[in-house]
């Protein structure tokens, strides 16, 4: 259930490939499975420059316009490959179909890097070299810590005195935004955190170094 989302991206991310690829060959009663072939090798690579919008700059060099687009694609083919030969196995009749994922796989990691994944990633990373990075200002964050502080205490309060789900979720999200905030370059953690959690943490205390104790 918690990667439910994330699944959800690759199978859409994998529909609009196989449907770049009927687009390409004309056949749209094949499966993504069945161009997983050394011969459709070209195929998937010409749907995958379509997908991500393939260029060429000014001074001859290859530009994507998304090409976060190649790495996903490149990953998802990848497992693809795993998946088939899982199954061909699986159905005692691996010889055939593993024979044609070898060949794609051969193609796939000897040509992959060069022709797409460096190039994308060049890209992607030259996207980054004038781009201005917005903070926040250390005003705002000093009122959101105090705010978010003083709602917890207010919060706390009243949920002893009116135990209802209204209050109790009001402050479960504060208590998230303090801790997003507080642990702000890895937003995602706070949110996946089990009450479990909190209460078997270990005791810093008996953990850290004499240092840091006395400061």
């Amino acid at each position: 259930m918690k990667g439910r989302r994330r699944i959800a991206a690759r199978m859409r991310l994998l529909a609009r490939l196989l449907e770049t690829v009927h687009e390409l060959v004309n056949q749209p009663d094949k499966s993504l499975l069945y161009f997983l072939d050394g011969v459709y090798y070209d195929v998937i690579l010409e749907a995958t420059e379509k997908m991500s919008g393939a260029t060429y700059d000014g001074a001859g060099h290859r530009a994507f316009v998304k090409p976060a687009i190649l790495a996903s694609v490149g990953n998802l083919l990848r497992k693809c490959c795993g998946l088939e030969k899982g199954l061909a196995a699986r159905r005692s009749d691996c010889d055939d179909l593993c024979k044609e994922v070898d060949h794609f796989m051969t193609l796939f990691n000897s040509d992959w890097s060069d022709s797409m994944s460096c190039p994308a990633s060049a890209a992607q990373k030259q996207k980054t070299y004038n781009k201005p990075e917005l903070l926040p200002s250390t005003d705002d964050l000093v009122k959101l810590k105090e705010f978010t502080e003083q709602k917890l205490v207010d919060m706390s309060e009243r949920l002893k005195n009116e135990a209802t789900y209204k209050v109790w979720r009001s402050l479960a999200e504060t208590v998230l935004t303090r801790l997003v905030v507080f642990n702000k370059r890895r937003a995602n953690e706070p949110a996946k955190m089990l009450l479990s959690h909190y209460v078997d943490r270990p005791d810093w205390k008996n953990r850290s170094n004499s240092e840091l104790l006395n400061k």
